[in-house]
């Protein structure tokens, strides 16, 4: 065999490979196996005057009239739709005056989350994945976890990257249950990637 062909061979191998690790063997037919293979559609948000991706036919809802919120966007996966891994819905929230004790809202505290280590996701709490740029801001990634043991499909996962502009705080959030993977987590950095600003 040629040098060229073994590579090309290699290679499909190694694709295949990687191809199987994600896959999940419940709701196969509707799940998207890797942030590659997501269809994305605009959505502008005239209040808050940002705008973002979100899966294809996804449902959106504003629901910026419910509580103190500038903006809030809900976007969740239709019954009988494509999935994306094991989220149950995304948000994007615009909050100019937080409540009493909120956490995640003061510059000082987004500070120390910016400056703090990354760490790794263990048993329940609220860790910290990372550091990001969203449309040019600073950003915090974090992380909420509740693993159960015993059934890992009744653990809950939260993930939130947390920006500042304007002395508003930007909150990007994902969740749903069941393992979270690097499926959830790429799809959410390709939908950062394209967020932006009026």
């Amino acid at each position: 065999m040629g040098s060229k062909l073994k590579t090309l061979l290699i290679f499909v191998i190694a694709a295949a490979v990687v191809g199987l690790g994600f896959w999940k063997k419940d709701d196969f037919n509707n799940m998207i196996s890797s942030p590659a293979s997501i269809s994305l559609d605009p959505y502008l948000n005239k209040p808050g005057k940002y705008a973002f991706v979100f899966p294809r036919k996804w449902k959106v809802e504003d629901a910026s009239s419910e509580g103190k919120f500038v903006s809030r966007t809900l976007v969740s996966p239709l019954e009988g739709g494509q999935r994306l891994g094991n989220v149950s819905q995304i948000t994007v929230t615009i909050v100019a005056t937080p409540g009493a004790g909120q956490p995640f809202s003061k510059q000082t505290e987004f500070e120390e989350w910016w400056s703090k280590s990354n760490q790794e996701i263990k048993g329940t709490g609220v860790i910290k994945l990372g550091n990001e740029s969203v449309a040019g801001e600073r950003a915090v990634r974090l992380a909420e976890v509740d693993i159960v043991e015993e059934n890992i499909n009744d653990s809950f996962w939260s993930v939130t990257t947390w920006f500042r502009r304007n002395s508003l705080n930007y909150y990007v959030n994902m969740m749903g249950n069941g393992s979270l993977s690097d499926i959830e987590l790429n799809a959410l950095s390709q939908m950062l990637g394209r967020f932006t600003f009026e």
